[in-house]
């Protein structure tokens, strides 16, 4: 599974609905450092579309699945770029039931990738000292990791700014995902197809 950008409304859809249904408890509170509500998770996904594109992107990893319109949204990144001072910060999200299989760090990669594109220098992300899994995935990509108090640690990294190349890369990696999806999509549809053929055929007998 190849990490995609979000590009429609039913795909925010579905990322709300991964937050609000999969990320929960003590999950939410790992992603955001404190407790949040739904409306308050809510309110975080619509403010994070403004100036989408430019200084906000968000990058999903979805499967098939008949309970969200046809998608479901198991993991996410989503990058803000402060273009005043060429820094960005990335936040990921994975659903405890995909988690250990390295889609972390392949949104890690798209994050990374995309912001310095957008002309980023130094890219970071804040994380709380429990928080192994995000400092794991953060040193795998070449992050120091610092300790802000007792409770909190930021890890950041300095990329070298090139644009040409970054845009490159990110249009590569977005025609993969493009590519993944379908044929994900062609072998879900045809075992669909193939369980609803071979379960008439059984009720015919």
């Amino acid at each position: 599974m190849i990490p995609r950008k979000l590009n429609n409304i039913l795909d925010k859809t579905n990322l709300e609905l991964h937050f609000i249904k999969d990320i929960q408890d003590n999950d939410r509170r790992l992603r955001f450092g404190g407790a949040l509500d739904d409306d308050s998770v809510r309110k975080y996904i619509k403010e994070s579309f403004n100036n989408f594109g430019d200084v906000n992107m968000w990058f999903i990893v979805d499967i098939e699945s008949f309970e969200t319109f046809g998608r479901r949204v198991v993991a996410s990144c989503h990058v803000n770029y402060n273009e005043k001072t060429n820094t960005a910060e990335l936040g990921l999200t994975v659903s405890p039931d995909y988690r250990n299989q390295k889609i972390g760090q392949e949104l890690f990669n798209r994050g990374i990738t995309w912001a310095r594109m957008r002309g980023a220098e130094t890219i970071f992300m804040h994380c709380l000292s429990e928080n192994m899994a995000v400092q794991h995935i953060a040193r795998k990509g070449g992050m120091a990791v610092v300790t802000i108090d007792p409770s909190e640690k930021e890890s950041s990294i300095t990329v070298k700014k090139n644009p040409v190349i970054a845009g490159f890369e990110d249009a590569v990696f977005e025609q993969m995902a493009v590519y993944d999806m379908l044929v994900r999509n062609q072998k879900w549809f045809f075992t669909s197809f193939l369980r609803k053929f071979w379960g008439k055929t059984k009720a015919l007998k």
